[in-house]
């Protein structure tokens, strides 16, 4: 590869010569078949290249081994520098004009002279010069979402980059931008070998990632725990959510009714008419828990089949918000301002097209040096506690110090006009802490983290600071409550195991609607808490409910001989326990000459509460982290399921290798436990799936002999 650095009046180029052969078979069309017959490809497969497709080899890494653990991968809305897009553009150059602004524009061309007509365009335009480079390489189009560059940060605190194979063989091209570009930058590019495309593909900055289940669709060749276990491999996303497309028809890509707009928050086309599917997700997507500890919160904006609204981009502080002089336009540009509150959302019309706008033609680029904030908010606090701890993992890729009193939290009561400082203080390498003193009962505080380094570089959590800010209440004391009441008491479990019944009633004494978990969890007469039994469950509880529903929990027989206790729990799943209740139980070492029991199993009414209103929230589909975890030889693996169904739940090595069937067949709605055995296996990472109706969640667990 040859390499040349030009400099145009203020402007940055990199020239790359890339040696492309052609195929051996001379039939088949050479790379850069269209650019010679000057067609522009469109987001989908042209009839011509589905006819030919077979013509041409998908072009696979020549190594793939993953980059350095741990993997970290960055969302859209964290720092970027840049932008890649490619010209002949996509986009309107007043839009390279505004993005050059207040960032680098990376510009593919395909020589210089198609480099010297960009840049005569952006100078009219107005573009910002001194920030617009150009990469020179042989290109097939201008869909820079789908073949672009995955930014990630690898195990040495280097920047990286994943490079996925392009899913459209027939532009080969396109599939070794990231390699141009990684060299070019010397960024190192890990080739992970799975067939994917950019615009079916998102993650949350704290290691979760989503695509449609054409990410399965596309690699015939691996099952799709050898897709997770490459995405865990070369992302470090856990866990990996595949949900079914919306459409048998289009491109199948996430970000065509989709977006997460933070760890916390999804934005989710309503079409109109109605799409099933895409309402069955949007509903999937409201019962499970984000990265922030609970349900995501769910944006709807309507549009119809060829308005996606959802295909935006976040660059920075900017929100580029496609519009299609359509009827729906207005409202979506509102439904923007007020779920990313702080922003500068722009509308931007433009070429745009059926599963296609802004978003698939443009790719941010993460910061290299990057002062990257993780926190996950807390909850609302009980009164009475001595303060509110703020954690946060705050890392310089610059490597340079904190500088100006940094990092720290900043806090106010809602109403108030100024924030007060709190300097957070090292607990142990990138974790820091910092405590909100306690506050009157009834108070809302609003808090955010604010850091800054020796390179210059200034952020916020969230993204945007003071305009979104965090928030919780300071509860009464005791507002919560919770009473487990067992049927039949005492109650006693033959050896082989068996069944007993309970009541389980919930309250809210406090003047507002709680949002709390509650969960259940067995002491074994080892004194050891296993579990949970139930849960947790996410709930929100009006203000001066009480509610009472009868469960059932089968205990296993392999569960040993002796007293146990049943404790319910009401609070924050992993954090402050509001109100607990038990009662005791026993196992016999007598059977009674029933059917064995195998699983743990908790099933029975279930714990629907309307939110100011609204439609009832049934409880998620989900899959828990294992407990406990790191593990030897054994953890309990737990999932809840909403409604009846066919589950499977299996557990494989990183190689994709299956090395148990822990469920395979229908079970009933409610919570089910599962004890896995690893005496077999060798210390490492193991990734376990579970399957239901069409929606799959993997998780990884470490066994440690």
């Amino acid at each position: 590869m040859m390499r040349f650095w030009m400099v145009l009046g203020a402007c940055c180029v990199l020239f790359l010569a890339l040696a492309a052969p052609l195929p051996a078979d001379q039939t088949a069309p050479p790379p850069d078949w269209n650019i010679r017959q000057g067609l522009e490809l469109p987001n989908y497969k042209t009839p011509w290249e589905i006819e030919n497709e077979h013509l041409f080899d998908y072009i696979r890494p020549q190594t793939d081994d993953p980059p350095p653990s741990p993997v970290v991968q960055c969302a859209e809305w964290e720092p970027l520098t840049g932008v890649l897009i490619r010209w002949p553009l996509g986009i309107p150059t007043s839009l390279v004009a505004e993005m050059s602004q207040d960032l680098e524009v990376w510009t593919i061309v395909s020589s210089l002279s198609v480099m010297s007509s960009a840049v005569n365009s952006y100078s009219s335009a107005g573009a910002v010069t001194a920030n617009c480079h150009f990469l020179i390489a042989p290109n097939n189009s201008y869909w820079t979402r789908d073949y672009g560059p995955w930014y990630i940060f690898q195990g040495q605190d280097v920047q990286g980059i994943t490079d996925h194979i392009y899913n459209r063989p027939t532009r080969p091209q396109d599939n070794m931008i990231p390699w141009e570009l990684g060299d070019s930058l010397n960024i190192p590019v890990y080739g992970m070998n799975v067939i994917h495309t950019g615009g079916n593909y998102m993650c949350d900055g704290m290691g979760v990632g989503m695509s449609t289940d054409l990410v399965y669709n596309e690699n015939p060749g691996m099952t799709q725990t050898q897709v997770n276990a490459a995405l865990y491999s070369y992302t470090g996303i856990d866990p990996y959510v595949v949900v079914p497309d919306i459409s048998p028809y289009g491109i199948h890509h996430i970000d065509c009714w989709g977006k997460l707009l933070t760890p916390g928050k999804i934005l989710i086309k309503r079409q109109i008419p109605t799409n099933n599917q895409l309402e069955a997700n949007a509903a999937w997507f409201a019962n499970q828990i984000s990265s922030y500890g609970r349900p995501y919160e769910v944006v709807r904006v309507d549009g119809g089949s060829s308005q996606d609204y959802s295909n935006s981009v976040i660059l920075n502080n900017k929100v580029i918000v496609p519009t299609f002089s359509s009827s729906y336009d207005a409202a979506a540009i509102q439904v923007y301002q007020n779920a990313m509150p702080g922003y500068d959302i722009q509308p931007w019309s433009g070429s745009w097209v059926n599963d296609d706008a802004v978003h698939c033609r443009t790719m941010g680029m993460a910061d290299r040096y990057m002062l990257r904030l993780v926190h996950k908010p807390i909850f609302d606090q009980l009164a009475g506690t001595a303060g509110y701890p703020i954690v946060a993992d705050i890392h310089a890729y610059s490597n340079q110090p904190f500088a100006g009193g940094t990092p720290a939290v900043k806090w106010k009561l809602q109403g108030a006009s100024t924030y007060n400082t709190l300097p957070m203080t090292v607990l142990a390498g990138d974790s820091f802490r910092a405590v909100i003193p306690a506050q009157a009962v009834n108070s809302n505080i609003q808090y955010y983290i604010h850091a800054e380094d020796g390179s210059g570089r200034s952020e916020d959590h969230p993204y945007i600071g003071p305009g979104d800010p965090h928030e919780f209440r300071v509860l009464p004391a005791g507002s919560l409550d919770i009473t487990l009441t067992p049927q039949g008491a005492p109650i006693t479990i033959p050896a082989g195991g068996g069944t007993f019944s309970f009541n389980a009633t919930l309250s809210n004494t406090a003047g507002l609607v709680e949002f709390v978990h509650a969960w259940i969890m067995i002491r074994m007469p080892s004194g050891a808490l296993s579990g949970p039994a139930l849960g947790p469950l996410y709930l929100n509880l009006p203000s001066g409910a009480s509610i009472t529903r009868q469960r059932n929990q089968t205990i296993p027989g392999t569960y040993p001989a002796g007293s146990y206790d049943y404790i319910g729990y009401l609070g924050m799943y992993g954090g402050a326990v509001t109100d607990s209740s038990f009662f005791p139980f026993t196992k016999s070492s007598t059977d009674d000459g029933g059917e064995f029991v195998y699983e743990l199993s908790n099933t029975g009414e279930p714990f629907d509460m309307a939110l100011g209103g609204s439609a009832d929230l049934p409880e998620a589909f989900t899959l828990a982290q294992n407990y406990p975890n790191p593990f030897n030889p054994s953890t309990t693996l737990s999932f809840t399921l909403p409604a009846d169904g066919r589950v499977s739940l299996d557990v494989f090595d990183l190689q994709g290798r299956r090395v148990a069937t822990m469920v395979d067949g229908w079970r009933v709605a409610g919570t089910h436990a599962l004890t896995f055995d690893g005496s077999h296996l060798a210390s490492g990472v193991y990734l376990y799936r579970l399957a239901v109706n069409g929606y799959s969640i993997t998780r990884k667990m470490m066994l440690v002999k």
